[in-house]
């Protein structure tokens, strides 16, 4: 009977630690994103970017992401946000850019216009806004692993009648390799800034990002799907580049997200997966007849250890927060 019991806690330590040592791996890989709502326009206020970019900034650093986050970014904030940017990123990390607000296109090139643009004619545009190829050129010499560019940016033009140019909406983008551009809607189409708090494509984008496991282009095509039900056919999100490997906002597989860095306000280390543990589960410490002592080691050291260990176990089996140095310390000792 003992043997047994000592061959079903091995099993669950093994399969514990397992899930541990999968999750110290992917604290490994570095994501960063630039997140931006720009709403406080002079002459055409949108309600939602800004609430839109505290929301995905809010949820991507659960997710383990390093945000930098700009609300109602002015023309002289573009080259410091994308310097910040910039410095976080390193080869091999996966990168995201998110933007919510006005969004115009012009001689083929898709801009994002600062606030506080004072825009009379196209020639105005560059000066004053964020292009989406400065962007693109930041995450390519950056040599990033992977790059997410999602773009709620499809709002009406409100400088239109001053351009000489008829074109609404962004047009397509010759996207760099390993690179998944998100329009929330067709080239050429204008997007919804939605009636609630969020814009009808960050709204759809918020819900992709609650499926953890699900490969990005899947989550992708959820996204298309909800925004095209509530829209009744108006609105069709857009998607173009493509990328080697795997992403999911948690791990692929898994189920789980990646641990957030340890300073990331409010995160709580995800529970091993129900389908290996119930959360009722208690697991105790094997008996001192099934484990022999070395001769070396004072038994009241060797029990104590056997009680720590004891107790990550069930706070890992419970899914309660467990720090980095315990997932080290359950990983080490706790064999």
């Amino acid at each position: 009977m003992r043997c047994v019991q000592r061959r079903t806690i091995v099993l669950i330590v093994s399969a514990l630690l397992g899930l541990l040592s999968s999750n110290l791996h992917a604290q490994s890989e570095k994501r960063v994103a630039l997140v931006i709502g720009n709403g406080a326009y002079k002459n055409a206020p949108l309600l939602n970017p800004t609430n839109d970019a505290r929301d995905i900034s809010a949820r991507l650093r659960q997710l383990g992401f390093e945000v930098v986050q700009r609300d109602n970014l002015t023309s002289r904030q573009i080259g410091s946000a994308l310097r910040e940017f910039r410095s976080h990123l390193q080869p091999g990390a996966v990168a995201l850019v998110f933007y919510a607000g006005h969004g115009l296109q012009i001689k083929g090139d898709n801009y994002l216009p600062a606030v506080d643009a004072e825009i009379d004619t196209e020639e105005d545009v560059p000066n004053q806004s964020l292009s989406v190829k400065q962007v693109l050129d930041v995450l390519d010499d950056a040599k990033t692993r992977l790059n997410l560019v999602f773009l709620d940016a499809c709002r009406n033009n409100p400088y239109a009648r001053s351009f000489r140019s008829t074109g609404s909406g962004l047009t397509k983008v010759n996207s760099p390799s390993g690179t998944l551009i998100s329009f929330a809607t067709r080239p050429g189409s204008v997007a919804s800034d939605g009636n609630g708090k969020n814009g009808l494509y960050t709204e759809q984008l918020l819900l992709a990002m609650e499926n953890l496991d699900m490969p990005i282009e899947l989550a992708l095509k959820r996204v298309v799907a909800g925004v095209k039900a509530r829209s009744a056919g108006k609105q069709e999100p857009w998607m173009e580049g493509s990328i080697e490997g795997d992403f999911c906002f948690g791990r692929c597989g898994q189920g789980s997200p990646p641990a957030a860095p340890a300073s990331a306000p409010g995160f709580v280390a995800p529970a091993p997966s129900p389908a290996l543990f119930e959360k009722k589960l208690v697991i105790s410490a094997p008996s001192p007849v099934d484990a022999p002592t070395s001769a070396s080691t004072p038994k009241g050291a060797i029990e104590s250890e056997r009680a720590r260990c004891s107790m990550l176990l069930n706070k890992a089996a419970l899914g309660e927060n467990i720090s980095v140095a315990e997932k080290k310390e359950l990983i080490q000792s706790c064999r």
